[in-house]
């Protein structure tokens, strides 16, 4: 890998950056609070728990090389990238092959954990099977046109011997079709499953915070199909790209676990308006009423309310 020649961050890609951060960490934060249920109720962890902490690692990889590439020279025009130029290559490179193990790796989470609660669905188990195989086949499809066909002539990326754009468009294209596959493989199974119809629209809503990602995918195709990544002025292309390439994983593990932690979160927040209901009431404010002759005036009142009374004073009989 070449020298790092340190350069600042372009305003665009600061924002990106900020964004990419904070649903990462959001993420983060979900995953933790997974494993503490997981733990806590005894359920144990499972082939989709470890899928998922592995994509995080994978989504945090990503988001290290995100920052690496907005200070090496992405947002620059090639006369100012100078001595990065290759490594702004190799970083993209390894972009996308961090991608493509992050979405592979919360996919196979997803497609686990339907496994996990679907156990007695024939149909639905063979679907997810089916839909493993597809992700696995599309993850090392990618990996061969990434290392095997894009190979990048010595200091010139115009040298490929691909086309790198109709790769991406590949690459997205499909991932917007495995999204939908996966969002859609269970709703048969929810809505035969035995419960009231408010229990299972709660449910398939749940389940369906992942068209968040097709999204995020859709909007990633968008930025790719409006780039030229076989121009020289590949850093100036890749901007927007390279901020979905980051957001869509990162944002696949969040929404992939919000469901796990459903249960967690009502059973906390259930637990604290019990709380605030079990509050003593607050003490009104004394107010001390001294009777006085039948000549005294009935609206007299003195006190300070600053301190918390008032002195009322009426007439007696």
């Amino acid at each position: 890998m070449a020298p790092l020649r340190q350069t600042s961050m372009v305003p665009h890609m600061v924002h990106h950056m900020v964004a990419n951060s904070i649903v990462c960490f959001l993420a983060l934060a979900v995953i933790i609070l997974r494993i503490y249920s997981r733990v806590t109720t005894q359920a144990g962890l499972g082939y989709d728990d470890a899928f998922i902490l592995v994509s995080m690692a994978v989504g945090i990889a990503l988001l290290s090389v995100q920052g690496l590439l907005c200070t090496s020279g992405i947002g620059y025009p090639i006369q100012e990238v100078g001595e990065n130029y290759l490594l702004l290559i190799d970083l993209i490179t390894a972009s996308n092959a961090l991608f493509i193990i992050a979405t592979i790796t919360y996919k196979s989470s997803i497609l686990s954990f339907y496994l996990r609660i679907f156990s007695n669905n024939t149909k639905t188990r063979i679907a997810t099977y089916i839909s493993m195989v597809f992700f696995v086949a599309w993850g090392v499809a990618c990996f061969v046109e990434l290392f095997a066909v894009c190979r990048p002539g010595p200091g010139d990326i115009s040298k490929e011997t691909c086309d790198r754009n109709a790769v991406l468009k590949d690459v997205s294209i499909l991932c917007i079709i495995g999204d939908l596959v996966v969002l859609l493989l269970p709703m048969p199974a929810i809505w035969n499953l035995q419960m009231n119809r408010r229990s299972k629209t709660k449910l398939t809503f749940l389940f369906l915070l992942g068209f968040i990602v097709t999204i995020i995918a859709i909007m990633r195709y968008v930025s790719i199909i409006q780039q030229d990544f076989n121009t020289p002025e590949f850093a100036l292309a890749f901007q927007d790209p390279l901020a979905y390439t980051v957001l869509e994983p990162n944002m696949g593990i969040l929404c992939a676990s919000l469901p796990m932690v459903h249960n967690q979160l009502s059973a906390w927040k259930t637990k604290l308006f019990d709380t605030i209901k079990s509050r003593p009431e607050p003490q009104s404010k004394s107010s001390h009423v001294v009777s006085r002759g039948t000549d005294w005036n009935p609206s007299t009142i003195s006190g300070d309310s600053r301190y918390g009374y008032t002195v009322s004073i009426t007439a007696g009989r």
